[in-house]
């Protein structure tokens, strides 16, 4: 009876931890998408993303932090110049994330990022890329996450083609 009890005590403290730290991660991004707050770094949103997608969100885990992860990611991209390799790396972990959850097939950062990684291929083939190859962890991450989204939207589907065809034609290693 004792180890029953404390099964059940563990798995209450649990749930409360997760709840709490849950409650932390929607309040960062409730705050950040209504421009309260700063928007959280890459590496916040690609572990919260990653996180949750591996969770695979369907009540009563809310799909929404994944949506909010995505649309800040996405805003991020939107705001930047150019966009390092470090940064690339993690929003395709941001996609992926979103992609594993099985329940964000729609999402225009899919597009973005697949068009992304398709012009750093391409650059890094023609010699633009100061000698810098792809990192590998892209090229998987963007792969994994356009094969788990299917089918596709045309915008989606034009951006896999690019990244398809810039894969076909060679990686700098």
């Amino acid at each position: 009876k004792d180890k029953a009890e404390a099964g059940r005590n563990g798995a209450s403290s649990s749930c409360e931890a997760f709840v709490w730290a849950h409650q932390r991660v929607e309040a960062e991004l409730d705050a950040a998408s209504q421009g309260n707050s700063a928007a959280p770094s890459l590496a916040w949103l690609a572990s919260v993303a990653m996180f949750y997608g591996a969770l695979r969100p369907g009540p009563p885990i809310p799909r929404h932090v994944l949506e909010d992860c995505a649309d800040l990611a996405l805003r991020h991209l939107d705001c930047e110049g150019t966009l390092s390799r470090a940064d690339l790396a993690l929003t395709s972990r941001v996609v992926l994330g979103a992609a594993l959850s099985g329940s964000l097939g729609r999402h225009n950062i899919y597009a973005k990022v697949a068009t992304l990684a398709a012009t750093v291929l391409t650059s890094a083939r023609s010699g633009e890329a100061d000698g810098q190859p792809v990192p590998w962890g892209v090229i998987h991450d963007v792969s994994l996450a356009l094969a788990l989204v299917r089918p596709w939207d045309a915008e989606t589907k034009d951006a896999a083609e690019r990244f398809q065809s810039a894969l076909s034609q060679g990686l700098v290693l």
